[in-house]
């Protein structure tokens, strides 16, 4: 199981951040390379096996890493947090759910206002924005 997850975390840092981003091509490398971090990612949810958002959580939890040894540092002093943050756990009131989505979608109000990702309000865009009918 650690060896997929290895391979998917060296695949991560060869393809998707190489280029990109240095410094999580450095942390899955680091990843990889680490048993322990192995074991703690191969415990999280499959869908959430991912070593973007075990980054991600890392970085929410203990604020940007500048290197593999200080992105280590983050998941051993808050496992919890990072786990839980990895999983995307949302309070279990009715109406909540679990989120999973891309990472790369920051800018989306759908991760911090989720009543606006079931369409409970709708906004115009500025520039669609109500017009006459016009009748020929």
């Amino acid at each position: 199981m650690t060896d997929r997850l290895a391979a998917r975390c060296r695949r991560f840092a060869g393809n998707e951040a190489h280029g990109h981003s240095p410094l999580y091509e450095a942390f899955a490398y680091g990843v990889a390379e680490d048993p322990a971090v192995m074991t703690f990612l191969a415990a999280l949810p499959e869908d959430k096996q991912q070593p973007n958002l075990l980054f991600a959580a890392v970085r929410h939890v203990a604020g940007t890493a500048l290197d593999w040894p200080a992105c280590r540092a983050g998941i051993d002093l808050n496992p919890i947090d990072v786990r839980n943050d990895a999983q995307c756990a949302m309070p279990s009131a009715p109406g909540w759910r679990r989120w999973s989505g891309q990472t790369n979608r920051v800018a989306s109000p759908d991760c911090v206002l989720p009543w606006r990702s079931r369409g409970r309000i709708r906004r115009r865009h500025p520039d669609r924005a109500a017009r006459p009918a016009v009748r020929s």
